[in-house]
């Protein structure tokens, strides 16, 4: 897994979960010398914040609804949506691991969780953002729909998370502490 490193926190980076947006909050906030002097409108921002492998800080993460996900996944690939069902769990060639495993999966350590996009601002507020959040589109590609069977196998593949989300996310939840 990776982490982005800023002065305070590692924050695990979970594609398709506001990775792109949170790399960019990182470096206005916290290093804007390195901000280039013209950027391109797909710019990754992830360029430009370091990155471990060993977090050695409190970690953050923002975790999104599975099939939130997994819909924004396949559409900023172009991806076959049976093949990926008929595939998940397996690897699937040129494409990180990360972007179709269960995000309970990444849960490891002392972690403060936040649920993408409802609780942006408790995150930014952890973080210790000073600029907005900025909600970066990386794909303007439409996501699928879904039939009932494929929504089945997804819900299947990704009970834990869902199960995850439906408990710890509830009006009142801003964010749980684990210690696994």
């Amino acid at each position: 897994m990776r982490y982005f490193v800023t002065p305070t926190h590692n924050i695990l980076i979970n594609p398709e979960s506001g990775s792109n947006s949170t790399a960019m909050a990182i470096v206005q906030s916290f290093y804007p010398e390195r901000i280039p002097q013209e950027i391109e409108a797909d710019w990754h921002w992830r360029s430009l914040v370091e990155v471990t492998h060993n977090p050695d800080k409190p970690v953050l993460m923002l975790m999104r609804d599975p099939i939130e996900k997994f819909k924004a996944v396949i559409s900023m690939f172009g991806l076959d949506v049976d093949y990926v069902i008929d595939n998940l769990g397996k690897e699937i060639p040129d494409i990180d691991e990360m972007y179709f495993a269960p995000q309970t999966d990444y849960i490891n350590t002392q972690m403060s969780i936040f649920k993408f996009p409802d609780q942006i601002a408790e995150f930014c507020k952890e973080a210790g953002f000073s600029v907005p959040f900025p909600m970066l589109k990386v794909s303007n590609k439409e996501k699928p729909e879904l039939s009932g069977s494929q929504l089945s196998k997804l819900e299947q593949f990704y009970k834990a998370d869902i199960a995850y989300i439906k408990e710890n996310f509830k009006e009142t939840s801003i964010k749980r502490f684990f210690i696994l």
